[in-house]
């Protein structure tokens, strides 16, 4: 199968079939498959995958814990790819054949709701979600829904290997957009002191972020092997073993001047981070929700009087916010870091098995298809 893309010029040799991971049922190994090529169909791109990483959230989701209907499934949200084939349907939305892109995980919402025509499609309750409801990236090919998809280079080439700073391009249309909407709705002072708790994938780009924004930034861990990779890739940050210092908020105030901090990025899914997070607040301070616990957590409401606390809630957001946070990383060059070896589609398993025992500290597992 050819494809032409705007450009004449340009065509592409598609396969029949492609190489994909499927969980077949809950908490079940992925396994290798020849399966055929999506055929692109309304607004959807075809996509020739380029890098596609690991989230925590595709363990929890291939766990079955927050559902099973939608077994058999190809995992993976978070991901670069070049564009093979544009629909005519999708041609409203300018992409090339060649295009590099990237994407939030949403698809298929309406565009005609409320939510929809006020910019904020995250909320239509039609929305599907790439390696959940929709296959996703852990597949030589694939398929993007172009208002959701965010141009990163115009006529990358469809056989173009990713090199430098690109090859960290695809956390971010996950991990990245999450804790950039996390950002967007904290509405920081620019002299607000700032606590992440959980500095894995999440809080590794948190800590970035704020870091390169110039807030004074205290990273807490129980792995003390994350929190060295912090310093190491973040020099000039604090950091705190909380399993050392059973008296955080002291521990604080000695790291930051005799004060408690204006907000906390809560970027662990562990019950105990988000007990941790209200007393190191001051008065006025925000709790930052990123990290997801499995079960709900409680929050004292006397704390939260007395001291006029805020919990503000985060999402992956759209694709026009994506386009900010995109734009801010390449402008800062603050890329996520991606673990040093080139994992391949069948080593997601093992990748899986690593990020369930915690061993995260070396950067995000990613799946190179180059």
């Amino acid at each position: 199968m050819t494809s032409q893309g705007q450009d004449s010029a340009v065509e592409v040799v598609i396969p029949s079939t492609m190489k994909a991971a499927v969980c077949k049922e809950a908490a079940a190994t992925c396994v290798v498959e020849n399966i055929p090529v999506p055929k692109p169909t309304g607004r959807h791109l075809l996509v020739k995958v380029k890098a596609a990483s690991l989230c925590q959230t595709d363990l929890t989701v291939m766990s079955g814990n927050v559902g099973t209907h939608w077994f058999p499934l190809i995992p993976g949200h978070e991901a670069v790819s070049v564009v093979v084939q544009v629909p005519e349907e999708a041609t409203p939305w300018g992409f090339q054949v060649g295009d590099l892109v990237g994407a939030p995980l949403w698809c298929d919402f309406c565009l005609d709701c409320w939510s929809c025509k006020t910019d904020q499609y995250e909320y239509c309750v039609n929305l599907k979600a790439k390696g959940v409801h929709a296959p996703g990236y852990f597949s030589e090919y694939t398929t993007v829904d172009a208002a959701s998809a965010v141009l990163i280079s115009r006529k990358f080439g469809v056989d173009t290997p990713l090199q430098g700073s690109d090859r960290r391009l695809s956390p971010i249309f996950c991990a990245g957009i999450t804790v950039w909407d996390g950002l967007v709705q904290a509405k920081l002072a620019f002299t607000d002191s700032v606590g992440v708790i959980g500095v894995g994938g999440l809080g590794q780009v948190a800590t970035a972020y704020l870091t390169s924004l110039g807030h004074k930034v205290i990273a807490m861990d129980v792995e003390e092997k994350q929190l060295t990779a912090c310093t190491e890739y973040y020099p000039g940050i604090e950091t705190i073993d909380i399993s050392k210092h059973p008296d955080l908020p002291a521990r604080v105030k000695e790291l930051n001047g005799g004060n408690l901090l204006n907000a906390v990025f809560v970027t662990s899914g562990a019950k105990a981070a988000y007990d941790s997070a209200l007393p190191l607040l001051a008065p006025y301070g925000k709790m930052i929700v990123l990290g997801l616990p499995l079960k709900p957590v409680e929050i004292s409401a006397h704390m939260m009087s007395d001291n006029r606390l805020s919990v503000v809630g985060a999402r992956v957001p759209n694709a026009a916010s994506a386009a900010k946070c995109l734009e801010f990383c390449q402008r800062l060059s603050i890329y996520p870091r991606v673990h040093h070896r080139n994992f391949k589609l069948e080593d997601l398993n093992e990748m899986m098995a690593l990020m369930s025992s915690g061993q995260v500290d070396e950067g995000r597992m990613t799946v190179f298809f180059d």
